[in-house]
């Protein structure tokens, strides 16, 4: 996997400035973490397999709350016993009884009703990347699949404001967006929602 140094000096290649004449490290480390937070978001828009992950969250024996992962962003799915657990707002929770279901609060996976014997939960969810703290030193993300996109991404952007063109932020964008669903979309499984339920 690359190091954000890496990507600076790929971007420093495509810009002919491998002497930093024209640009700092800052502020191609700072569109580096604008192009990454940008590619997250389309990342999870889009549902691509890789920025997903998961955690076993286990319910202790008379709890109804679990706490959820530390890196917890957004949530995909709660499952026990091969089944979905329907996820429901707070107003459904708080009008109905029994059942099995669950909803996010605060920080905790909260269930309607209390757990008899500690239950294994499997959460799929959409891990929290601190970019701000991204450094030179520190390693790109998602091993690396979309370091060319981000390479491109910055070069251009880097391009417009040598010709003080800010106008093409948005076909910027659109294709980092493009080029990523390309490159991705078609790895990223169709399958037919269903919501399972599972009495414990």
């Amino acid at each position: 996997m690359a190091l954000v140094s890496e990507i600076i000096t790929q971007v420093r290649v495509n810009l002919d400035d491998l002497s930093s004449t024209r640009w700092s490290d800052t502020p191609i480390l700072s569109l580096i973490k604008t192009a990454l937070r940008r590619a997250e978001n389309i990342c999870i828009r889009k549902g691509l397999e890789f920025a997903k992950s998961s955690d076993t969250l286990t319910l202790l024996d008379g709890a109804s709350t679990v706490a959820l992962p530390t890196d917890f962003k957004r949530d995909i799915g709660m499952y026990y016993n091969y089944a979905e657990i329907d996820k429901v707002d707070i107003d459904y929770f708080e009008r109905h009884s029994g059942g099995t279901m669950w909803r996010i609060n605060g920080t905790n996976a909260e269930f309607k009703t209390e757990a008899t014997g500690d239950i294994d939960y499997t959460l799929w969810y959409y891990p929290l990347i601190d970019f701000s703290a991204y450094t030179t030193a520190s390693t790109m993300p998602w091993s690396s699949r979309l370091d060319d996109i981000i390479v491109d991404y910055v070069t251009m952007r880097l391009g417009a404001i040598d010709e003080y063109d800010t106008s093409m932020e948005q076909q910027f964008l659109s294709e980092m967006e493009r080029n990523i669903l390309e490159t991705y979309g078609p790895l990223t499984a169709t399958v037919q929602e269903m919501n399972g339920y599972s009495e414990i």
